[in-house]
C-alpha cells in the first residue's frame, strides 16, 4: 500500500526517546483473562518487527479496504467467540494475531486470541461504537460515548497497551462514534458527533481541533500519503467532504446534495471516494467532483449506471468503498456488489442478498471480494468477474453492520451483535484442532 508505515516506526522511536518515561496518566484498568500475556507490555518501549495485520477501520489510514493477504478458498467456521453487543466496531488484528473489537452494552474493548479464547477485556467509561486502530508499537486507540448523565454527553479517547492496561485517556466534548486513523508521525485523528476533528499526539495531548460546523456520526477520517486528512460531516440536507492539512487548516471542502454516514476511501491516483444519497462519488485532490455512479434500488433491477439525472432508486450504494492498488473500486448496496474502474465505468454488478446495513466490501490479495449478505446471516466471496466463489452461513441474522476483516492463515473475521466469528480454510489447524465445519447457534436469540 502507498501509506508508509516505516515513517510511523521512525516517528514512534523518536517520540519514545524524547519522552524518556511513561505518561503520568498510565494506570492498570483492565480485567485480564486467562489468555493474557503480561509480557506484552514490553512492546511499549520498542517497535514490533512486523506491522498490524488489519490496522483499523478500512484496513489502513487510507481506508483502502484491501489486504495483501488472501482469505480461504474453501471456507469452514473455525470458532465463535461470544461478545457483548457489537454495533459499528470493526475488528482490528494485531501483528501477533490478537483481534480487538469494542462492545457498546458492556462498555468494554475485547481482545480475542487467534484460537478464539479471551485474552483480556478492558472496562472503559462508556459505550464503544468506535473501531479500534493499532499503531506500529502495538498501542490500541478507540473512543467512547457517554450520556446522558449528570455530567452531560461527552466522549473519551483511550490508548491501551497490548496487554490491556491504559496508557492515557482524553475527554472530548461530544460522543466519539467515529473510528480513529493514525498519521505518519503518530498523530491520532478522530471525529466527534458535533463534527469536530481532533488531532491528538501519541502521548495523549490535544494538538488541535478543527471545527466543521456540521454533525458527524460514524464517519471516520482518512489520512492521505501527503498527510492530508479527509473527513465527512452531514448537515440537514447535505453532506460535506473536508480536506484538512496536518496543521489543522482547511485546504478545501466539497458539498453534496444528500446525506451520508460513510467514511472516505483514498485511491492511489489521489482521488477520494465517498457514498452519498445512494451514489458513489469520486472527488479529485483539489475538491472537484470527477464522476458519480448511482447505485440501484434493491427493489428494482440489479444494475448500476453512470449518473444521468434519472437516479437509480432510493437505496443505492451504502457504506465505504474498497479500492485495490490497480484502481479497481468495489462498492455494495441496493442489492448488488459492483466493480467500477477509476474512470467511473461500471465493469460488472452482481446481485447479492440485500445487505443488512452499510457494511462495505473487503478485497483480498487474490482479488476476491467479501461481503456480509443474506440480511446479515451470510459471508459471500466473489471473484474478479463477479462470480460467486462460495458462501457460508453465520447462524444468525445479527451480523452486517461491519465489514469482513482479513487476518493471517487465510482467516476471515466478522463481528456481530453477540459474537466474533472466525472463518478459515477447510482442514486448517487452529490451536491443535482441525476444523471441517461447525454448526453455529443463534447468538441473537
Amino acid at each position: 500500500m502507498g501509506w508508509s508505515w516505516r515513517r510511523v516506526m521512525l516517528a514512534t522511536v523518536v517520540l519514545v526517546a524524547l519522552s524518556g518515561c511513561r505518561a503520568a496518566s498510565s494506570s492498570r484498568s483492565s480485567d485480564v483473562g486467562p489468555g493474557a500475556s503480561r509480557g506484552a507490555a514490553q512492546l511499549v518501549s520498542s517497535v514490533p518487527a512486523t506491522w498490524p495485520v488489519w490496522a483499523g477501520f478500512g484496513h489502513d489510514p487510507e481506508h483502502s479496504g484491501t489486504s495483501s493477504l488472501a482469505g480461504p478458498s474453501q471456507p469452514a467456521t473455525a470458532w465463535v467467540a461470544q461478545l457483548g453487543q457489537v454495533e459499528w466496531s470493526q475488528p482490528a488484528v494485531a501483528s501477533d494475531g490478537t483481534i480487538y473489537v469494542g462492545c457498546w452494552d458492556d462498555h468494554r474493548l475485547h481482545a480475542v486470541a487467534p484460537d478464539g479464547t479471551t485474552a483480556w477485556t478492558s472496562k472503559v467509561d462508556g459505550e464503544v461504537w468506535s473501531s479500534p486502530a493499532i499503531a506500529p508499537d502495538g498501542t490500541i486507540y478507540f473512543g467512547t460515548l457517554i450520556g446522558p448523565d449528570s455530567a452531560g454527553d461527552h466522549g473519551t479517547m483511550y490508548a491501551l497497551r497490548p496487554d490491556g492496561t491504559k496508557k492515557w485517556s482524553l475527554r472530548c466534548g461530544a460522543w466519539i462514534q467515529s473510528s480513529p486513523a493514525i498519521g505518519a508521525d503518530g498523530t491520532v485523528y478522530v471525529g466527534d458527533s458535533s463534527g469536530r476533528l481532533w488531532a491528538i499526539t501519541p502521548l495523549g495531548k490535544r494538538k488541535w481541533v478543527y471545527k466543521t460546523g456540521s454533525n458527524a456520526w460514524q464517519s471516520a477520517p482518512a489520512v492521505g500519503r501527503d498527510g492530508t486528512i479527509y473527513y465527512v460531516t452531514t448537515g440537514l440536507t447535505s453532506a460535506i467532504l473536508h480536506a484538512v492539512s496536518p496543521s489543522g487548516v482547511q485546504k478545501w471542502q466539497t458539498t453534496f446534495e444528500g446525506k451520508t454516514d460513510s467514511s472516505p476511501t483514498l485511491a492511489r491516483d489521489g482521488s477520494i471516494l465517498v457514498t452519498d444519497d445512494g451514489a458513489l462519488i469520486s472527488v479529485g485532490h483539489a475538491g472537484d467532483v470527477q464522476w458519480r455512479v448511482q447505485g440501484p434500488s434493491r427493489y428494482a433491477t440489479a444494475t448500476a449506471q453512470k449518473f444521468d439525472g434519472s437516479g437509480g432508486g432510493v437505496d443505492g450504494y451504502q457504506g465505504s468503498a474498497a479500492v485495490t492498488p490497480s484502481g479497481r473500486i468495489y462498492v455494495a448496496g441496493g442489492g448488488v456488489l459492483s466493480a467500477i474502474d477509476a474512470s467511473g465505468d461500471v465493469k460488472w454488478s452482481t446481485p447479492i442478498e440485500c445487505l443488512s446495513e452499510a457494511a462495505g466490501p473487503t478485497v483480498g490479495a487474490d482479488g476476491t471480494a467479501y461481503v456480509v449478505s443474506g440480511g446479515g446471516s451470510t459471508v459471500a466471496a466473489y471473484g474478479a468477474n463477479g462470480e460467486l466463489k462460495w458462501s457460508i452461513g453465520l447462524g444468525s441474522a445479527s451480523f452486517g453492520n461491519t465489514p469482513v476483516v482479513i487476518g493471517t492463515n487465510r482467516t476471515l473475521y466478522v463481528a456481530g451483535q453477540r459474537a466474533l466469528v472466525a472463518i478459515t480454510q477447510r482442514g486448517a489447524t487452529v490451536s491443535n484442532k482441525r476444523f471441517v465445519s461447525v454448526t453455529l447457534p443463534r447468538w441473537d436469540a
